[in-house]
């Protein structure tokens, strides 16, 4: 069962260097151009993938899978960097650089078994897994609704998912019920770390499209505890404009909901 999916996409030049992606399936991408110097792609799978011109320089490719993909005038790829057993993919993703994390708490890597799988949604979708019992995680918190686990990657100590039992895809496909569940369950999780980890702040992210850096498309929210303003990176720059210019994307908007 392949792990997170970023099958057939068109990805020329869109992942940045320093990025962390754990056992993503790359399956047809086209990765051409890519700057990925010091990536991890541990336990890729890259079968097929075009990375033509891709610069993978001091990336770490542990058991990344590279067996048919398009290599021509690609730099940075061992010769050895063929094929990982077949029985198990590292799970988890994440597309932003993260400090050195302290080693309070127990990481345990969820294994993907490629036997076909049973998940919930259709036997490929790991979170589906995970809410089913069949791949192992970390979880901190669940009820009827939604289920929490810690994130493989841990970005921040403390690191969370919290996503519905049932499976739905992003923003778009969760509808208000369920996206108001799944936010009290955020609401009790981050209680839950605020208790044990005594953070000085929290950050709450979500990404619905490729374009907005999903991987895994089982609708998700990231819990961040946040212990110091360095912790991560932030995401985008400021720039205020003058309430006036607004205007014209206002009515634009407005005009949208109204039809």
């Amino acid at each position: 069962m392949p792990a997170v999916g970023a099958a057939n996409a068109d990805l020329r030049g869109a992942l940045p260097s320093d990025s962390t992606l754990f056992g993503v399936v790359f399956d047809g991408t086209d990765l051409g151009m890519a700057s990925l110097q010091k990536s991890v792609l541990i336990g890729a799978e890259l079968a097929g993938t075009i990375l033509a011109r891709a610069d993978l320089t001091g990336a770490d490719l542990t058991e990344a899978d590279f067996s048919g993909a398009d290599l021509s005038n690609t730099t940075g790829i061992p010769a050895d960097a063929t094929s990982p057993p077949a029985a198990v993919k590292a799970r988890g993703r994440r597309l932003w650089t993260r400090p050195a994390l302290p080693s309070l708490i127990r990481r345990r890597y969820a294994l993907v078994r490629s036997s076909g799988g049973k998940a919930a949604m259709t036997g490929t979708c790991t979170f589906c897994g995970i809410v089913a019992g069949e791949i192992p995680a970390e979880i901190v918190y669940a009820d009827e609704h939604v289920v929490a686990f810690l994130d493989i990657s841990q970005a921040t100590r403390g690191h969370t998912l919290v996503v519905p039992r049932e499976h739905c895809r992003d923003l778009t496909d969760i509808g208000p019920d369920r996206a108001g569940r799944l936010m009290q369950g955020a609401v009790h999780t981050a209680a839950l770390l605020r208790r044990a980890l005594e953070p000085g702040g929290m950050n709450i992210w979500h990404a619905t499209g490729p374009t907005a850096w999903q991987t895994v498309f089982h609708f998700h929210l990231h819990l961040l505890p946040r212990y110091t303003p360095e912790d991560l990176r932030q995401a985008w720059t400021h720039r205020e404009l003058p309430l006036s210019s607004l205007s014209p994307l206002a009515d634009h908007i407005r005009t949208a909901a109204a039809s």
